[in-house]
């Protein structure tokens, strides 16, 4: 009985911990940082190695960098032309439901955000200004507009899976 107790104990812990837990997406320009990571629990980034982009996968200590070999070509064959069928038009899916869809992104939290661009056009740049800074202040993180050819990006934006299932519960309570 007390083993019972102490396996359902554990795995009661360990799904709190994976409800609880943030998700997070890191962007960062300067260093070339461009990684989600779970918590201390798993990471997936990608960097810029010898001038080629490289991605690793990290679980705990244990990490692997993804290799992507290029495909190789199928070896043509003459086959017969196939005739083209006629497209029907396409509709929304009826499971989608944009409700939802707005929800979940209202889940996301922006933790840190610094936004500093330029966008290499004067005129441009001296009418997106104010309504940059206007924004900037609105949100409550910086964002700037230079005239001096910085690109700077922070972002970290954060997410919970129970937020998530919170949401999908209220939906479907709601319909």
């Amino acid at each position: 009985m007390l083993w019972l107790l102490l396996i359902l104990s554990i795995l009661c812990g360990i799904s709190c911990y994976l409800l609880f837990a943030p998700w997070f997406l890191e962007i960062d320009t300067d260093s070339g940082l461009y990684r989600v990571r779970y918590h201390r629990l798993a990471a997936f980034r990608v960097a810029m190695v010898e001038g080629e982009p490289k991605m690793f996968f990290k679980i705990l200590w244990w990490e692997r960098p993804i290799t992507s070999k290029p495909m190789s070509k199928p070896e043509e064959t003459e086959a017969a032309p196939k005739p083209k069928k006629k497209r029907k038009p396409r509709r929304r899916p009826k499971w989608v439901n944009f409700k939802l869809v707005l929800r979940l992104i209202k889940t996301f939290r922006v933790k840190h955000c610094y936004v500093n661009i330029d966008t290499d056009d004067v005129m441009l740049n001296a009418k997106l200004y104010p309504w940059v800074f206007l924004l900037g202040q609105y949100w409550g993180h910086p964002l700037y507009i230079n005239f001096t050819h910085q690109q700077t990006v922070r972002l970290c934006i954060d997410n919970r899976a129970s937020r998530i299932l919170w949401t999908f519960i209220k939906h479907i309570k709601n319909s």
